[in-house]
């Protein structure tokens, strides 16, 4: 189940204040948010880090819809490359340095999570421009986004980055508290 807008509010009135924008999502224990800034991978990497979390991890397609979701509709996280293919923002996915094998060998998440699931375009990684060793959303044209993966240099700016962050232990407890009490307040007003 997705929530969103109602739980970020809660928590922010419980003083969590790490959410950074209104498309924040909780999924599976965790928060998701769509960080608009240009960057480069490391860049994006240590912006997440600053805000308590890390570049997202996509362990399967239900988690990767969550991500792409924040990014889908909003024209701003999204740019066409010389190739008339259009790249989203980053997400945590990086080749070992040197790559074992191009373009496909030693793809991982730069936390260290297994490398379980992939959902790469078709084609991709192909390491077209050398040196292509890190992971954004891809598409082609705006008007036909597919939440697949390219790989891209990490010197690449792009428009932004989707941001993970483990949910707090006990927060989630403290937010449904919170909102359980919001809730029988009105009840009795009634």
């Amino acid at each position: 189940m997705i929530m969103n807008h109602v739980l970020p509010t809660a928590l922010g009135l419980l003083g969590a204040g790490f959410l950074t924008g209104q498309a924040a999502v909780f999924w599976n224990g965790h928060w998701y948010d769509a960080v608009l800034l240009d960057c480069t991978w490391e860049e994006a990497r240590l912006d997440a880090q600053s805000k308590g979390g890390y570049l997202a991890t996509i362990g399967s397609a239900a988690e990767n819809t969550v991500a792409f979701d924040l990014v889908a509709s909003n024209p701003a996280f999204w740019f066409n490359d010389a190739a008339s293919n259009t790249e989203g923002p980053w997400l945590g996915g990086r080749q070992a340095d040197p790559p074992p094998s191009e373009p496909a060998g030693g793809w991982g998440w730069h936390t260290g999570e297994p490398w379980a699931y992939a959902n790469w375009a078709s084609g991709e990684p192909n390491n077209a421009g050398s040196g292509e060793e890190r992971l954004v959303f891809f598409g082609h044209g705006i008007d036909n986004l597919q939440p697949t993966w390219n790989d891209v240099p990490q010197t690449a700016v792009m428009k932004g980055y989707i941001l993970e962050i483990p949910e707090p232990a006990g927060t989630a407890t403290a937010a449904a508290l919170l909102l359980g009490a919001i809730a029988m307040g009105r009840r009795r007003r009634k």
